[in-house]
Parts: structure tokens; C-alpha cells; sequence
């Protein structure tokens, strides 16, 4: 099925808002996130975390959308997964990563690292670093911006040694950090 001229350019628009959120000069969330990023069309999609999500009962988590006792009318919408609104020290929800290994020059691979992030409030970073620690302290290897609507970044870094184990933590403003270790590819075990 081919889209529809309305669905391209309703796609067009909510790439376009992702991309000026990620392009602006601004390094914080700002105050007025799209409500609707991905157009009028579809107001309801991911509405637990985009506009002033925090304002919602979905923030609160589960418990804030049941139905008052004796009210037998159907939700509306399915009970928030997990909570939202978390502590701002645990905003990086998880990392992921991929080592590109070249046939026979794993030092010149290149590390792919995504970052999920809990939704962000205005004035907050816009920003998250990566850092590694490859035996004389942590280091800052990246910076990347955080994606709107999706709450996620990515880094490419290349020339990366596939042969060595790297402590690793992805960092958002002072305190929240997600930590892990970048694994040496077993092809380079002798």
C-alpha cells in the first residue's frame, strides 16, 4: 500500500520537528514540545510521552488511570505500561550497542550506541555524553542530541579497538548515568 500525499507529508512534518529540535542551537528541551508530533491526524500516538506529558495522569503511572471503584465505564486508552515520571538522576532508561569489525583490522571498527531515554522536561539538557574508561579514567568520546519525539540518541564511533573490554557510561546533565561494558569481539580471542 502506497501513502497517501496527506500521510507523506504528515510524516514529513514530524521528521522535520524531530530534526529541528535536534538541529537548534538551544542545548535544552524547550518549552513548547509539539503536542501532537505526529500530526493532527493521530493525536493519541505516543501521547503518554510527548507535549506537556508530565501534566497527564499517564505520568503518575498506573494506578492514577483506573476507574474510580463502582465506575463501570471502559478506559479510553490501555493502562501506562510503566512509570513516566521518574527521578531526574534516572532519566537513561538503557543503552544499546554494536561493534562493526572489519575483516581482519578490528582496531579500526566502529562502536554504534543507542540511548533510551524517559521523557525529558522543559529547561532540561537536551544532550547526553559518552564516556569510557580505558584504564586511566573516564574520558568523553561523544556528545549526541536527544531525538523528540522518540527520547533517544545515537553515537558512531569510529576506530574503535574490537580487540579490548571498555568500561563505558552514557551521561545525562550531572547526575543521571547509565553504565556499561563494551565487550572485545570474540573473532580477535586467540
Amino acid at each position: 500500500m502506497l501513502p497517501t500525499t496527506k500521510n507523506l507529508v504528515l510524516l514529513l512534518l514530524g521528521m522535520s520537528c524531530s530534526i529541528s529540535l535536534c538541529l537548534g542551537d538551544d542545548t535544552v528541551v524547550p518549552q513548547g514540545l509539539d503536542p501532537t508530533p505526529f500530526g493532527d491526524e493521530f493525536p493519541s500516538l505516543d501521547g503518554w510521552a510527548t507535549g506537556q506529558w508530565w501534566t497527564k495522569p499517564s505520568a503518575q503511572g498506573e494506578e492514577s488511570l483506573q476507574s474510580p471503584a463502582g465506575n463501570k465505564k471502559k478506559r479510553r486508552r490501555p493502562p501506562v505500561p510503566f512509570q513516566i515520571n521518574i527521578p531526574r538522576d534516572e532519566v537513561i532508561a538503557f543503552a544499546i550497542y554494536t561493534v562493526t569489525v572489519p575483516p581482519g583490522t578490528p582496531t579500526a571498527s566502529t562502536l554504534k550506541l543507542s540511548a533510551q531515554l524517559f521523557p525529558l522536561k522543559p529547561g532540561e539538557s537536551n544532550q547526553v555524553r559518552l564516556e569510557v574508561d580505558r584504564g586511566t579514567g573516564w574520558t568523553e568520546i561523544g556528545k549526541a542530541t536527544i531525538n523528540y519525539p522518540g527520547w533517544d540518541a545515537s553515537f558512531r564511533i569510529p576506530k574503535w579497538d574490537a580487540t579490548k573490554s571498555v568500561p563505558y557510561r552514557v551521561r545525562h546533565g550531572e547526575h543521571a548515568e547509565f553504565s556499561g561494558v563494551i565487550r572485545p569481539d570474540p573473532a580477535t580471542k586467540s
